[in-house]
């Protein structure tokens, strides 16, 4: 009994081990540059930008469920979205988020995050926002959780690396252990309809 517990013991450590992965990006380099800006001075990344931008590898990614750490299903993935984003006091504590109709400016949703309520930090020049997701489904399930960072590249995009650890099992309960960073890119709406 205890041989074949012992036996149980081993593989169950092996296939943890390798089960674990880690893909650590570098910034691409055929992006722009990422602007300099002082460590703790939270950069002004107002502007409206497409909701649909893409990640490093070329898979598109959505700005809103990115930033509010909330989506609206179906509707994010809408090519004739935008994001604003917009500070809305002079002591920079407050970013407002809006997903708007490209065509017409209507408003679909809105959401206001405050530093003071420790919704975001600035830090290291960016806009930092610490997210946990993940869900569990009868069998297998995940966590991740990790950090946002919001800045602007020289040509006027915004720039996300989300650096985040993801743990779960597979159906069959063997355990999973991830960890990435990643970068994503969006574009900056030129014309305004209002």
């Amino acid at each position: 009994m205890l041989r074949h517990l012992t036996i149980v013991v081993i593989l169950f450590s092996i296939f943890s081990i390798l089960s674990a992965c880690s893909s650590i990006a570098t910034y691409p380099e055929n992006w722009a540059t990422p602007m300099a800006t002082l460590d703790d001075i939270c950069p002004d990344i107002s502007g409206k930008y497409f909701n649909a931008g893409i990640l490093q590898s070329g898979v598109k990614d959505y700005l809103y469920d990115k930033i509010t750490c909330e989506g609206i299903w179906g509707v994010h993935e809408a090519a004739h979205y935008a994001v604003r984003i917009k500070w809305i006091d002079s002591k920079q504590d407050q970013i407002l988020i809006r997903l708007e109709n490209i065509q017409d400016g209507d408003i679909v949703e809105e959401k206001i995050i405050r530093q003071s309520d420790g919704d975001f930090i600035c830090s290291n020049g960016a806009v930092e926002i610490q997210f946990n997701e993940g869900f569990e489904v009868f069998i297998e399930g995940y966590i991740e959780s990790g950090v946002r960072r919001f800045f602007l590249a020289e040509d006027g995009s915004l720039i996300l690396e989300q650096t985040s650890t993801t743990i779960g099992h597979t159906w069959i309960y063997i355990p999973l252990g991830v960890k990435v960073r990643e970068y994503s890119k969006w574009e900056k709406v030129t014309s305004e309809v209002n």
